[in-house]
């Protein structure tokens, strides 16, 4: 298929739909990295485009396709209520945190201990 025709193909109506699906495919996965909860409702979007896609282009295996997706997005973002990104970042960074404090305190106890020469208890 030489470049000419490729781009004719594109211009008809199962090409735009293609194109169409595509962006909105590749939009969810996109927003899927950013958080999670995000991606799973994108991709619900994603097959309701790809859904009338195969309906208008008579493509029975994308709306079987389409309709199994929506079930196996459903069933995740029902699993991974809550689940996010940047939780996980900020438990992260509050662990690195709390780790410097725990240093100083027993850095803080150790100088304490240094300085005072009687044991206690």
């Amino acid at each position: 298929m030489n470049l000419i025709s490729w781009a004719h193909t594109l211009l008809t109506p199962s090409g735009v739909w293609s194109l169409v699906t595509m962006v909105v495919s590749v939009g969810g996965l996109w927003f899927g990295g950013i958080e999670p909860r995000w991606g799973w409702w994108c991709g619900i979007g994603a097959q309701a485009v790809w859904f009338v896609a195969g309906v208008y282009t008579s493509r029975p295996g994308d709306v079987i396709l389409s309709i199994v997706f929506v079930i196996m997005y459903v069933r995740n973002l029902r699993r991974n209520r809550g689940a996010s990104y940047r939780d996980q970042a900020a438990t992260a960074r509050d662990n690195e945190r709390l780790r410097a404090e725990l240093v100083l305190v027993r850095d803080e106890n150790r100088m304490l201990r240094d300085r005072c020469p009687v044991e206690v208890g």
